[in-house]
């Protein structure tokens, strides 16, 4: 029998599957990022994203397999960065705050006002019956 236990963890959704999943699929932590960006700062996030961010995530051993905006939402922006852990995302964003690049790239794009009204996190795992689980991939 499976079964999927969701959770609140300061005010975030997390999501746990017990499965017979190998150790590596288990331990995946995918974190859906959901930017909500002040009006007319959407063009400076891409450009700060593109220019910067990207690869100061990858310096700092995140990857980010997507991006969207949101249809409906138009000062939306969306993105999946998988970590191996919730321990190993942690120490990843606490390096890449402190990383004296990023520090400068912020305090510069936002010299004119934030780009963020607010930022989500929501934590997911991979569900035993996910393509990914099956191919191995």
């Amino acid at each position: 029998m499976s079964m999927v236990v969701k959770t609140l963890v300061n005010g975030k959704h997390i999501i746990f599957s017990k499965y017979n999943l190998s150790k590596e699929v288990r331990n995946m932590l995918y974190e859906l990022r959901i930017y909500h960006v002040n009006p007319g700062k959407m063009q400076a996030l891409h450009e700060r994203f593109r220019d910067h961010v990207i690869d100061l995530f990858s310096k700092h051993g995140m990857k980010i397999t997507h991006y969207w905006e949101a249809i409906h939402e138009l000062n939306n922006r969306l993105y999946y960065v998988e970590h191996d852990n919730m321990e190993s995302r942690n120490l990843n964003y606490e390096r890449f705050r402190n990383d004296p690049e990023w520090i400068e790239v912020k305090r510069i794009s936002e010299m004119y006002g934030p780009l963020l009204n607010n930022q989500e996190s929501i934590f997911m795992k991979n569900a035993a019956f996910s393509r990914t689980n099956k191919t191995g991939q």
